[in-house]
């Protein structure tokens, strides 16, 4: 018996050396994707916009001027006053390695991984490491991610972060009002509203993230997750945005005025009508021509998701269905909205892919543009 007992333990030891072995040797594929050739432009299919190649060199402006010049960037743009916290880890990068083009895009590279991961301890903590490792391959592979996590833009650390985000509340207790329980409560919220020192538009993910999934016995965690995110905002809103305010508004004022939701009902029909059927800037055209099986998979968990009751998989479909909203609904057709969000594998099939649209969707560019060089 004890010879058995003994061959059990050895086989269960040499199965999880194997899977390790596996895991590993994929995380070494998702690096070697993203960091192979990292100078080269994204295919011309990637975006409907040429200025999604100007946008790298707009976003690392002021971390580059601040290395080389120790002043920002001249002109009526500052990156550093939109994205503040994308900005400071660039001039933290640009200060070791040097201001260059290959240095920002790695830093966003290694974001991407560092995302990776977090969405694999996610899904492992709530449905089990089957799900784990096809969500991790599907965010790894998946065509539209990998080329936007090898560029230098806001999306890949917001992202991280509400994975980040998305990770602590898998690993709370959502039964227990323990210590430990509610402090990771409190970093879920910490963490999702971190997202605004990246990319404020990230902020519409924060319900999803802390309200979706609960039960009316959990509003003291509710609460919790509401506290961490009202301290990180309180603290963005008198540190940076009070003493910026009007900067802020200068520039925020084209956006406004060009990517605003639809103003009547008849721009409301059109927007959805686009989203459905146009091949040129309509949302789904766009995903089932580039992401095919995993979109069609996310809407396929969309449909039989009502059965699954994991408290994540309701947050990620709460997710999902809010992003492709705000896709389908701006005005302006070249939104950039990139983020092929974390992709899902449930309870119940164990292999359902989420494609969380808040972030890698796209202006896809074909002309490439020289990377700023000092005036």
């Amino acid at each position: 018996m004890l010879v058995a007992l003994d061959k059990h333990v050895a086989s269960s030891s040499t199965s999880k050396t194997r899977s390790t072995l596996v895991r590993i040797l994929f995380f070494t594929v998702f690096a070697a994707v993203r960091f192979t050739c990292l100078s080269m432009d994204p295919p011309s299919w990637l975006s409907w916009s040429a200025g999604l190649y100007t946008d790298e060199g707009f976003y690392s402006l002021d971390a580059r001027h601040q290395v080389l010049f120790h002043h920002a960037a001249p002109g009526n743009f500052h990156d550093s006053l939109l994205s503040p916290g994308l900005s400071a880890v660039q001039q933290i990068v640009f200060g070791v390695f040097g201001p260059s083009d290959l240095c920002a895009r790695a830093l966003s590279v290694v974001l991407s991984l560092a995302t990776i991961l977090l969405l694999w301890l996610a899904l492992r903590r709530s449905c089990g490491e089957d799900a784990a490792d096809i969500g991790a391959c599907f965010l790894g592979l998946s065509p539209a991610a990998v080329f936007y996590n090898r560029m230098a833009l806001q999306e890949t650390p917001a992202v991280l972060f509400l994975v980040a985000s998305l990770c602590a509340r898998s690993y709370a207790d959502e039964k227990s009002t323990t210590a430990k329980s509610l402090a990771l409560e409190f970093a879920c919220g910490v963490l999702a509203a971190s997202v605004v020192l990246f990319k404020p538009l990230g902020l519409l993910a924060l319900p999803a993230l802390i309200m979706l999934g609960r039960t009316r016995g959990q509003r003291l965690q509710v609460l919790v997750s509401a506290l961490g995110t009202l301290a990180v905002l309180l603290l963005w809103f008198v540190l940076h945005y009070l003493p910026n305010h009007s900067e802020l508004a200068r520039m925020g004022q084209y956006y406004r005025l060009h990517q605003t939701l639809p103003a009547t009902p008849r721009t409301l029909w059109l927007d959805i009508r686009r989203g459905f059927i146009s091949t040129r800037s309509g949302l789904f055209p766009f995903l089932l021509s580039t992401s095919p099986v995993v979109f069609g998979l996310a809407l396929y968990n969309v449909w039989v998701g009502k059965t699954v009751k994991s408290p994540v998989n309701t947050v990620l479909l709460g997710w999902l269905l809010c992003g492709i909203l705000y896709c389908m609904l701006m005005e302006w057709r070249l939104l950039r909205v990139r983020g092929v969000h974390p992709l899902f594998g449930s309870d119940s099939l164990r292999c359902f892919a989420w494609s969380l649209l808040a972030g890698y969707l796209s202006r896809l560019v074909s002309v490439p543009t020289p990377w700023p060089r000092p005036d």
